[in-house]
């Protein structure tokens, strides 16, 4: 599991996450993640196009960082799951829980439109 920040001024946060959110993809970037999110306190935008799996650990890291988030009034968007990943979320009834969009171009919208 990878994390690459985009994004990180005093506005907003975007970063992508690529590889798998498994048990050991999330001991790999929870710290570094929670740090970015719910740490900055700022709107956040998570690009997951690129994230192959996800188990149920890897959507608390999500829930846990959106309620952080929320509690300072910042949204949380997920941009581009496909695949497993969407289908997880789905099932799991997120897709009802979170933001989600196609493109980071539609996040960073919503995000300048609050």
């Amino acid at each position: 599991m990878e994390l690459r920040l985009y994004r990180a001024d005093h506005q907003i946060t975007h970063l992508a996450l690529h590889g798998r959110l498994d048990h050991a993809g999330v001991e790999n970037i929870e710290g570094g993640f929670m740090a970015l999110t719910s740490g900055r306190n700022l709107p956040t935008v998570v690009e997951l196009g690129d994230v192959t799996f996800m188990v149920s650990i890897g959507m608390r890291m999500l829930i846990d960082a959106a309620k952080n988030l929320a509690h300072h009034d910042c949204g949380f968007i997920l941009v581009g799951p496909r695949g497993l990943v969407l289908e997880a979320l789905t099932i799991a009834k997120l897709d009802e829980v979170f933001t989600i969009v196609d493109t980071p171009e539609a996040a960073l919208a919503k995000v300048a439109a609050k």
